[in-house]
């Protein structure tokens, strides 16, 4: 007899994140992965759908992973090119297969004074 798990998966969206510093140092909390004190078993994301908009941040690139500061940073997908005063939209068909088991991280690499950048992620946690 085998046994299997039936885990259920729901439609989430993140709250839109602003980042207004540039570099490692300014790593911004995208998404975070649902955790409770009675949870049995863990969590998981998987990104189906992000979502920035620059606002005359310059040309830039946004970095996703996990990890909160610069020696502990690791890029779970390429990197997306974010063009200015534009937004910027990727859908599933886009984005590489990445499941975060961790609360899902970003930073863009530079910043013109003044702009920022919005992001939200759409996506599926399962668990």
């Amino acid at each position: 007899m085998v046994e299997t798990l039936d885990f259920q998966t729901y439609r989430v969206v993140s709250p839109v994140v602003s980042i207004t510093a540039a570099g490692t140092a300014n790593i911004a909390t995208l998404f975070t992965v649902s955790n409770t004190v009675a949870q049995i078993g863990t969590k998981s994301f998987k990104i189906k759908k992000i979502m920035a908009q620059n606002l005359a941040a310059g040309t830039c690139w946004l970095y996703i992973g996990t990890g909160l500061t610069a020696g502990t940073f690791a890029s779970s997908i390429p990197a997306v090119r974010l063009i200015n005063s534009l937004d910027n939209e990727w859908q599933e068909v886009n984005i590489p297969s990445a499941e975060f088991f961790a609360n899902v991280t970003g930073y863009i690499d530079t910043l013109v004074a003044g702009g920022s950048v919005n992001v939200a992620l759409e996506g599926e946690e399962v668990g």
